[in-house]
């Protein structure tokens, strides 16, 4: 058997005559509305890609905002811990044949950017992933029913060709093999930003914020231009009885100093009685309180503090630090993306390996994000603690309640168990010793009464 032949049995369904699926759609909806509906999905997924690849490449606010999630989120990089020894040798290999770990921040941005992230993969005859190729979500289309399922998982996704008319396709099925290329579920990795459940495509991470950036960008041409043709001093030059000739007269013979406006010092000259009138620029150029309102909507709307890129002058720090811990919050949801897209990157390669990935445990672990909060939430706790306990109003249980309300990593009701087991072993210790002292005590004794009685 060939190896697409093997392939193509290892992921093809066989379709049993039974379905237990929820049919969305009722049964006199007509196929012309469903088309339809297709299209404006299609149409809407290309221009919210345009649009915030555009503002990403425009607008430095924008690139901003991105950029900072996905390199905060895959700072320091991931590392995969895997307890089946044979399953941890083949997926070792496959990362470092992909390069898996380097791509990590540039899939996250793109990503985020596009709200999709399509990866083609390459896989040799011997069932080794070789490469992963990150396609164009511009021109990849998902292939999927109403409810977002594969009628035909051979035929899931397909690349479509803009020159060849096929960008927009009412029926995929009917495209030829001219008009598109298409590929197999298996041979397409499809992570989706901000999905919604039976949804054919996820939403570019700046897609909320279109029209505030566009508000932005104009308020910010409009202070330029302002700045430009406003700002600087103007002069009314009044000539007593001057006929229109005379004044052109004048203004040629006064051309260099009209035309230099870097001039420290200029000189006019006429043979006419001249009163020259200074108009001050406009002095209001400092108020930006319009466009400050369409940047505060933005912000609104992205989890990144406006300190964290320089729009914040003076901020309160309980505020920022309820902005960090938000911005953290996000960064772990990025970081759920990336580590869903990679899963499945590895769940196939050891299915492609005859091993079920469900039987195998590995983690995906990335850098610790929380390490300054817990060290904060660590001297928090210590001091209430110390307060606490010197109050004598809390046992060692109570005070160990309240440690967990700041440490969310210590298992409470273990400690407690183990605090119960130590002061019961201290308990039988004491009484221990305490018999002994006794019996020591009583022999001491015994031996002193002895020898009074020898005496």
């Amino acid at each position: 058997m060939a190896f697409w032949d093997r392939i193509t049995a290892l992921f093809s369904r066989t379709n049993t005559g039974e379905s237990n699926s929820f049919q969305g759609r009722l049964s006199d909806t007509s196929k012309h509305t469903e088309l339809i509906d297709r299209f404006k999905v299609e149409q809407d997924h290309v221009s919210q890609i345009k649009e915030s690849n555009k503002f990403y490449n425009e607008d430095d606010l924008a690139k901003g905002v991105v950029r900072a999630i996905a390199s905060n989120a895959t700072m320091g990089g991931f590392k995969l811990n895997c307890s089946d020894d044979r399953a941890k040798v083949i997926i070792d290999d496959m990362l470092r044949r992909t390069k898996l770990q380097n791509k990590a921040f540039p899939y996250l941005r793109k990503g985020m950017l596009d709200g999709d992230l399509f990866a083609q993969i390459v896989v040799a005859p011997n069932g080794d992933i070789i490469k992963i190729k990150r396609m164009p979500a511009l021109l990849m289309r998902r292939n999927s029913n109403d409810q977002d399922e594969f009628d035909d998982p051979m035929r899931a996704f397909y690349q479509v060709d803009p020159l060849e008319g096929a960008y927009f396709a009412l029926d995929p099925n009917r495209l030829s093999d001219r008009d598109a290329t298409w590929f197999a579920e298996w041979q397409i990795v499809h992570a989706r930003w901000d999905h919604d459940e039976g949804g054919r495509y996820g939403v570019p991470s700046l897609n909320s914020s279109r029209g505030s950036l566009k508000k932005i960008a104009e308020g910010a041409l409009d202070m330029a231009v302002r700045r430009k043709t406003r700002a600087g001093m103007k002069y009314v030059h009044s000539l007593e009885d001057a006929t229109e000739a005379e004044l052109e007269a004048y203004k040629n013979r006064n051309k260099k100093a009209l035309s230099n406006p870097f001039a420290a010092v200029i000189d006019f000259f006429s043979n006419k009685k001249v009163t020259i009138s200074a108009i001050q620029g406009d002095a209001n150029l400092s108020e930006t309180k319009d466009i400050d309102f369409h940047v505060d909507r933005f912000f609104a709307g992205v989890p990144v503090p406006k300190a964290l890129l320089g729009f914040e002058q003076s901020i309160n720090r309980d505020v920022l630090e309820k902005q960090e811990v938000q911005y953290l919050r996000e960064l772990e949801n990025a970081r759920s993306f990336t580590t869903g897209f990679i899963r499945e990157i590895v769940d196939l390669q050891l299915l492609l390996k005859g091993i079920l990935p469900e039987q195998v445990n590995y983690n995906i672990i990335w850098a610790d994000l929380w390490g300054d909060q817990k060290m904060d939430n660590l001297s928090k706790a210590t001091d209430i603690i110390v307060k606490l306990q010197a109050t004598g109003l809390l046992d060692d249980e109570d005070l160990l309640r309240v440690l967990g309300a700041f440490i969310v990593d210590i298992n409470i009701d273990e400690a407690i168990e183990k605090l119960k087991a130590k002061k019961l072993i201290e308990s039988l210790s004491l009484d221990h010793e305490m018999q002994f002292w006794s019996m020591d005590r009583a022999g001491m004794l015994n031996a002193g009464n002895g020898s009074k009685a020898n005496r």
